[in-house]
């Protein structure tokens, strides 16, 4: 996935939504944890689902121009902020032809009082990563995200970010689904769940140029073998495959390290027939 409103692999820190990818499901199964639906219910669909490689979505069915329909964190979820820090919201989106959505930035002042900043897109038919920056204003000490469309169409999101920018840990991606370590160095420190189907899929490209040791390690957790393989490139375009492949059997947990050094690693999986689920972690320190 691409991102058309930047220039490409500008790194950043950790991603502090929670249940940014929409994994875990609430009390009642029937929606993500920590989002509800916000605006729209008279006027658009909304469905929780999950895609043929695995992915959770949600999907806002908006019937109307003109009319909003959004979801957005529930307030056990806002996020901690502070005033002059710099922050990368944006989100992974999917529409199967041009139309428009927005994030809405909801802020919380030291009094109690509130504002927000509302960032719109252009989306392109297709799935890719958009974003913007904002800095965070003053006596502002919590945000939280509202994200929709009042375009008439079928918005799907994929993932929602608000991550701040780190100058100087610039080049290394961290983003978490488990509470990150707190050190005083670089440290990249990534989980992510995923599910292994006959096809082969690739995880995210990550950015190991500063990064002087950093392993990739696999827990098969279904019952059915996965094939993994590392590839690494020189540029995050074109990569290489960096073998052998390896077999994770159920239940067993491997670790795989590139043997050559190229700035842009990322890992391949998929399964002989069938589908496993994954999981994925990366971790590494300068």
């Amino acid at each position: 996935m691409s991102n058309p409103n930047s220039s490409s692999y500008q790194l950043i820190n950790y991603n502090e939504v929670f249940n940014y990818k929409f994994i875990l499901p609430n009390s009642m199964n029937d929606f993500p944890a920590g989002w509800q639906i916000s605006r729209g219910v008279a006027n658009a669909r909304f469905c929780w689902q999950r895609g043929y490689r695995g992915n959770y979505s949600v999907a806002i069915a908006n019937c109307l121009n003109d009319e909003y329909s959004s979801i957005c964190q529930s307030s056990a979820c806002y996020i901690p902020v502070c005033e002059g820090e710099e922050w990368r919201v944006g989100a992974v989106l999917q529409v199967n032809q041009g139309m428009g959505a927005s994030i809405i930035v909801h802020m919380i002042d030291i009094n109690g009082q509130t504002s927000y900043a509302e960032f719109y897109f252009a989306l392109q038919a297709g799935c890719y990563r958009y974003y913007k920056t904002i800095t965070i204003p003053e006596n502002i000490q919590l945000v939280w995200l509202e994200i929709g469309t009042d375009k008439q169409g079928v918005l799907g999101i994929q993932q929602v970010f608000f991550s701040k920018v780190d100058k100087a840990n610039d080049g290394v991606v961290v983003s978490r689904i488990i509470e990150p370590v707190k050190v005083e160095r670089k440290v990249l420190n990534d989980s992510e769940d995923i599910t292994a189907t006959s096809e082969q899929q690739c995880s995210e490209t990550y950015n190991v140029l500063y990064l002087r040791y950093y392993t990739y390690s696999v827990i098969n957790l279904g019952t059915t073998p996965a094939i993994v393989l590392l590839q690494s490139s020189p540029d995050g375009i074109n990569f290489m495959d960096e073998p052998p492949e390896v077999i994770v059997e159920p239940n067993e947990v491997k670790a795989l390290t590139c043997n050559y050094f190229l700035p842009f690693i990322r890992l391949c999986y998929r399964t002989e027939t069938g589908e496993t689920p994954l999981r994925i972690f990366l971790q590494g320190y300068d």
